[in-house]
């Protein structure tokens, strides 16, 4: 009988599991990511298809990490499109529409990735804000901070106004002044 292949996801956790450490960061998602090469073959997944895995199961992510990583990653992913040696017109427009539509993708995916850590983020804070621990400060500024977050999942293109009109309030005024 034939052992069955793990995952990706499987051997995502398990080297999470080998690394034995508190968090999930740059060193943990390349280290993983280079275990999935070799195990796997070809590229990996990108750092935060492994950070979301890992997420899934309970495993704390440094997020500024992970965003850093990811974009990283990506921008490498758009410089191997572009070959190094354009030496026709017919070579450089492939190139092109290639860069164009992983531009595209990437704007996509990236955009996807960032509202979805918002909204992480700001569960966290509402979680924090409803929390009996830790000081009335902190939470009245969780509570605050998940507010903005809201805004900015709702409409990010107003968020900067909104967020000028929130400042200048009377209520913000009176609670952070």
């Amino acid at each position: 009988m034939k052992k069955r292949r793990p995952t990706q996801s499987e051997v995502i956790v398990e080297c999470w599991e080998r690394l034995d450490a508190d968090f999930a960061g740059r060193r943990e998602l390349e280290a993983i990511a280079t275990v999935l090469c070799e195990r796997f073959g070809g590229a990996a997944p990108s750092p935060a298809a492994i950070a979301r895995t890992l997420a899934n199961h309970g495993v704390p992510l440094v997020h500024p990490d992970v965003l850093e990583t990811d974009t990283t990653w990506r921008e490498h992913q758009l410089l191997e499109i572009v070959p190094a040696d354009l030496e026709t017109i017919d070579a450089a427009s492939v190139a092109i529409e290639k860069l164009s539509s992983m531009t595209n993708i990437v704007k996509a995916n990236g955009i996807d990735q960032l509202r979805l850590r918002v909204r992480e983020i700001k569960e966290e804070l509402e979680q924090l804000a409803s929390s009996q621990i830790g000081n009335a400060q902190r939470r009245v500024v969780a509570a605050e901070l998940a507010a903005w977050l809201t805004v900015w999942l709702q409409n990010p293109a107003v968020f900067d106004d909104w967020l000028t009109l929130r400042r200048d309030s009377p209520d913000f005024l009176q609670k952070f002044r």
